[in-house]
């Protein structure tokens, strides 16, 4: 083993945990079954590492974990039992919400109910208004609620009060009170997320509250059986595509909601800015298929997108997040016959335990895994991510039983059906973050990986005319890679209100001053390798911003026709109007020095085997070469119909595709047609 430094990344998916680690020449990866505790499987997939490479967990000098606790415990609403306190008057702001409604031509449509329910959401007399405080909270109503917190058994409590961003007098020492009386978490909105609007602000403080006692108890148990096996304590992948210390992620535990996804984003970028000039220049499409679900997103010119107006669970959650749009269509994903006849995929999935048909482990449910079984894209008896052997005749049990529901002529028909019906959704997926939004698909190319995506990848670029599909080294685990290769990153924002043409230069920039010195204090200021600043900018009486880098020193002026440049860009034209600043936003970045990700390949090109395999474009199965990615050599072109095969993931090159090796290991799949 060598004596460089030795770094791991762990991300755990639906069905998997993924594991990476790279010791300072090479990258070594492998794959463990998810644990219902998350942490039992983390720490067996570093141990099952560290047995690979020939080290001990105590030689591992960077930790770095991707996980799912956050996010399930939002969707599946197993957080804690939390209390609302708020201004006398808003009690009622997480119904009310926003106008919108979820289906616009349903007048019968409801929204998901709120994570507090009304007996637990409470009211205190203050108020903030245009020049400061103007009424405090009272010592007798905070010790009523208080009162009432206890009897109703609280876990966590969130405080939102009106303008609080401008004043956060009154949410302190609603907080210092109630810290000293209560031993429950006690979050703020001016720290969880210091900006306009109540109900985005109110939503994001409830879910910290609700997610911090799920939180604190997982990363608590990590860190120790991390400490037992003297194992570095953990560093937690944020939804922005940063990383973050673990007393971070466990004081602001909704920076973390998706942090598994980020990280595959985080690899992909990697993997897009590392290729050709030809290739690094496009913009990208990210394709993460795993055992329960999809997760696509845009790399605007190979670089990642960001957003603060997501969504998860129904619940808005306005901190910075990758842009990601997911769908319940994954290897694992259940398929089932609708009350109409019509097939359906997900997004109930069959998961590791006990999984789809062909892992022969009692489940029966028919999913995407044992239709790709049936099609031979996997083989029979073959096993997956050196975990699951697969069974070919439970697959078409499984598969036979959805042909008779849906009236399919046989169950190879229902496999074909089934990948059909999941990657039109996927599809969906990818225009959702693209021509929704004014870009092309067929401009882009698409990264594929996950343990399911370089399978599928070419049937969705079809689909979409799409004409190249990049398959990652360490494809299979490309998320844990970007765990490995992610810069620590933090965040600051803080709402400033004013018309350009009006505004103080000097005020916003103390301001900007003041949201690095914040973001700074997170780490070493010498360890910083860049501050970012930008600015939340629309036309005067615009309800929505879009982002524009900021300078130093801040320039009104130049703003100005910086956000008249970046409007037209995104709309295709721009105003007159007045323009306004609305958020000011910093982040800082300490970069790690890890090399793109790569795998050795051959000397020359060889098919290890052959098999029948059904292809969607070929009209019935046809005899088809088999490659080994090991077995592939740099710039040698493998012709469609051909499987490529790795450990960690499959690779389809249907007819009229040609693939080739690039020099890292990356593989190309371009369209001939």
């Amino acid at each position: 083993m060598s004596n460089n430094t030795i770094r791991v990344g762990v991300d755990v998916g639906g069905t998997f945990t993924d594991v990476v680690l790279w010791d300072g020449n090479k990258f070594t990866q492998t794959k463990v079954a998810t644990t219902e505790n998350q942490a039992d499987g983390v720490v067996a997939g570093i141990e099952k590492i560290c047995n690979l490479t020939g080290s001990e967990p105590s030689h591992i000098d960077s930790f770095v974990h991707g996980m799912t606790v956050p996010v399930n415990a939002l969707l599946e609403r197993t957080g804690a039992k939390t209390a609302l306190i708020t201004t006398a008057g808003f009690r009622d702001i997480l119904k009310i919400g926003r106008q919108d409604r979820p289906n616009l031509y349903d007048p019968t449509a409801s929204r998901v109910a709120p994570l507090v329910p009304r007996d637990r959401r409470f009211a205190l007399s203050e108020r903030v208004g245009p020049d400061g405080l103007k009424e405090t909270v009272s010592a007798e109503e905070m010790q009523q609620i208080t009162q009432e917190i206890t009897q109703k058994q609280i876990d966590s409590v969130a405080v939102c009060f009106l303008f609080s961003y401008q004043d956060a007098t009154n949410e302190q020492k609603v907080k210092n009170y109630l810290k000293n009386t209560l031993s429950i978490p006690v979050k703020i909105s001016s720290e969880v997320l210091p900006e306009i609007r109540e109900y985005e602000r109110t939503a994001a403080t409830v879910i910290d509250a609700y997610l911090t006692p799920v939180m604190n108890s997982y990363l608590e148990t990590l860190a120790q059986q991390c400490r037992e096996r003297g194992i570095p304590e953990p560093h937690i992948m944020k939804s922005d595509g940063g990383v973050a210390r673990l007393e971070s992620a466990q004081s602001r535990p909704i920076t973390t909601i998706m942090s598994g996804p980020a990280a595959g984003v985080v690899g992909a970028r990697s993997t897009a800015k590392s290729e050709s000039d030809s290739i690094a220049t496009k913009s990208f499409i990210s394709l993460d298929m795993g055992g329960t679900s999809t997760d696509v997103s845009y790399l605007d010119r190979g670089e990642i997108t960001r957003t603060t107006d997501a969504t998860v669970g129904e619940q808005p959650v306005a901190i910075s997040v990758v842009d990601i749009e997911t769908v319940g269509a994954g290897g694992g994903s259940v398929a089932w016959v609708d009350s109409g006849g019509a097939l359906r995929v997900g997004p109930d999935s069959a998961g590791a335990v006990p999984g789809p048909a062909c892992y022969d482990r009692g489940g029966t449910d028919a999913t995407v895994t044992d239709a790709a079984l049936l099609k031979g894209f996997l083989a029979d008896n073959a096993t997956l991510g050196n975990e699951v052997q697969l069974n070919r005749s439970k697959a078409y049990s499984a598969l036979q039983t959805v042909a008779e529901e849906s009236d399919l002529s046989d169950p190879h028909t229902a496999a074909e059906g089934i990948f059909e019906v999941a990657t039109q959704r996927m599809g969906r997926a990818i225009r959702s973050v693209t021509v929704e939004r004014g870009f092309d698909p067929r401009e882009c190319g698409l990264v594929a990986y996950g343990g399911a995506g370089p399978m599928v990848a070419t049937q969705l670029a079809s689909q979409l005319d799409i004409n190249t599909v990049i398959i990652p080294p360490l494809g299979g685990v490309l998320s844990a890679y970007g765990l490995v290769s992610a810069n620590e990153r933090y965040t600051s924002s803080q709402t400033y209100q004013a018309s350009l043409e009006s505004a103080s230069d000097t005020e916003i920039e103390s301001l900007y001053a003041q949201l690095e010195d914040s973001v700074s204090d997170e780490f070493d200021e010498k360890q910083i390798s860049s501050l970012s600043r930008t600015a939340e900018l629309r036309y005067e009486g615009q309800s929505h911003e879009i982002s524009v880098a900021v300078e130093t020193p801040f320039d009104s002026r130049k703003m100005i026709a910086k956000f008249h440049t970046a409007y037209a860009d995104q709309y295709g034209y721009q105003m007159d109007d007045t323009v306004e600043i609305v958020t000011l936003r910093v982040a800082a970045v300490q970069d790690r020095d890890i090399p793109p990700a790569s795998v050795g390949v051959a000397e020359s090109t060889q098919p290890v085997d052959y098999r029948d395999v059904l292809f969607a474009s070929s009209g019935g199965k046809r005899e088809t070469p088999i490659y080994r990615r090991s077995s592939v050599s740099v710039n040698d072109y493998i012709d469609g119909p051909a499987v490529i095969e790795e450990s960690e993931h499959t690779i389809i090159v249907p007819p009229r595709w040609t693939a080739d090796m690039m020099n890292n290991g990356t593989i190309q799949i371009r369209s001939s047609t």
